[in-house]
């Protein structure tokens, strides 16, 4: 079956790909919660087809696409591969759903979409995965959940071995802040979130400690666990009460003579940051 015939099965009506565009067919992709934001957000335009990380093989690419090939199996992710002073700005690509422009969560054609059987998109989005073995449900997310976890305490935080970690919000990006510190070799690594379960499950990532903020203070613990709070607190969750937790577990510096902790705001910021009820994230 060729590229044409593939695409008239769709819904999407997706012309042929420019000259830096490629076409790629789903396997999977991944729901990160900031579309579920925009999903209800009336100002964004329709059509919309959201998403922007997911994994697929490639049916068709234009003449100046040069890192992959047809029948690559690759990555979709909202980051360009290169952000160079010179590197040209993605094109923009062409999609319709009965006849109207689609767009997606920026509100521009220019990104990546992940939510449809066949996407376009810019090559600067599609990242080739070079291990033909790799599972393809799993890594649908690397293209952000785990690139915004990992890099917030890979390359944000810059977290060294044997210092203290809390992440506030056990969902996939606070996994994957988990993850990271314990491959750095942080500890303790404190986990708080509303859930025992995802409480438990976080200990497969790394998490030494758990705290339930719906049966205990987390701030009051966190503070006698690390004798007065933590090198870094990350909020993975991003309300206002989740915010507050985070500045107040962090530890503070002394009169200049000695240096703070850092708190990392991970989650998008949401709901109204100056009422503080009580957090029910998940």
């Amino acid at each position: 079956m060729d590229y044409h015939q593939i695409i008239r099965q769709h819904a999407l009506d997706i012309g042929d790909p420019g000259p830096t565009h490629v076409i790629v067919k789903q396997f999977a992709t991944g729901v990160c919660h900031s579309q579920l934001h925009q999903i209800h957000n009336p100002a964004l335009p329709r059509p919309l087809v959201l998403g922007h990380e997911s994994t697929g093989v490639v049916v068709a690419k234009g003449h100046a696409v040069t890192h992959i090939n047809e029948g690559d199996r690759v990555l979709l992710t909202w980051v360009q591969r290169e952000r160079f002073e010179h590197t040209p700005d993605p094109t923009p690509w062409h999609a319709t759903y009965q006849g109207k422009q689609v767009r997606h969560g920026d509100r521009s054609p220019t990104g990546v979409f992940t939510w449809a059987e066949i996407i376009i998109a810019d090559q600067q989005y599609v990242v080739k995965l070079t291990d033909p073995d790799v599972p393809t449900d799993v890594t649908a997310i690397v293209g952000c959940a785990v690139m915004t976890g990992c890099g917030a305490v890979v390359n944000s935080a810059h977290v060294r071995p044997g210092q203290s970690v809390v992440v506030i919000g056990a969902g996939g990006v606070g996994l994957c802040v988990i993850q990271a510190a314990y491959n750095l070799g942080a500890h303790p690594i404190i986990v708080v979130d509303l859930s025992d379960e995802k409480l438990a499950f976080a200990q497969k990532f790394g998490a030494s400690i758990g705290i339930n903020a719906s049966r205990e203070d987390a701030v009051a613990r966190i503070l006698e666990i690390t004798q007065g709070g933590a090198d870094f607190v990350f909020d993975a969750i991003g309300l206002g009460k989740t915010t507050e937790q985070m500045l107040a577990a962090t530890r503070p510096g002394v009169n200049g003579l000695k240096d703070g902790g850092t708190a990392v705001l991970v989650g998008v910021p949401h709901g109204d940051p100056r009422r503080s009820t009580r957090a029910t994230y998940s």
